[in-house]
């Protein structure tokens, strides 16, 4: 995360039985605006902003019982303020910001196609879209490969989040992707 003029690498863990947190383990890269996908006893840590000046796409594995962290594969794009969940041994990352600049000009956006438009009157800075800062690549990793791979876009672009439907039947099982300030998508898994 990130504090007043500061940048955190520290980490806690929350024990529900007796309410309490504990530190473990700090991670080796300071960053925020990251996602973190859990899978058996192991939370990958994934992209974030480093530095107030660039998106990554480095991937950190927290090992529970060993509390220690190792490096994983890095994303296909770097991002930053990504959805990411995990279901049947993959991970999944969707949307988010990919462009280094620090923020955005005041704008209204379209919800049906992210654009962006600068409505400042006497603005200083030219009209700027969308697209030049949000992504709506999506990308899985398979642990049993330790590879990532793109999956078809989505159909909206910015930030969002994320959480899997875990049912008994594949059938009923989603991911369901919440595009920030526009929609809810449901993505299938049997269509990958």
């Amino acid at each position: 995360g990130v504090g007043f003029n500061s940048k955190l690498s520290s980490c806690e863990k929350f024990n529900i039985q007796t309410s309490q947190w504990t530190p473990i383990a700090q991670m080796t890269t300071l960053r925020h605006a990251h996602s973190v996908a859990v899978i058996g006893k192991l939370a990958y840590i994934i992209g974030g902003w480093v530095d107030g000046s660039r998106c990554i796409g480095d991937v950190e594995i927290y090992d529970m019982e060993l509390n220690n962290w190792h490096p994983g594969i890095p994303l296909c794009l770097p991002r930053r303020l990504h959805a990411s969940t995990s279901m049947n041994q993959l991970i999944y990352v969707f949307g988010g910001y990919h462009s280094n600049s620090n923020h955005l000009p005041p704008t209204d956006t379209n919800p049906t196609d992210g654009e962006a438009t600068d409505t400042t009157d006497n603005s200083p800075h030219e009209v700027c879209t969308a697209r030049e800062y949000f992504t709506n690549s999506a990308e899985v990793f398979d642990i049993s490969t330790n590879t990532w791979q793109n999956l078809p876009n989505l159909p909206y672009m910015g930030p969002a989040s994320a959480v899997a439907i875990h049912a008994e039947s594949p059938d009923e099982s989603f991911i369901y992707i919440f595009m920030h300030g526009k929609c809810t998508l449901r993505y299938d898994i049997k269509d990958q």
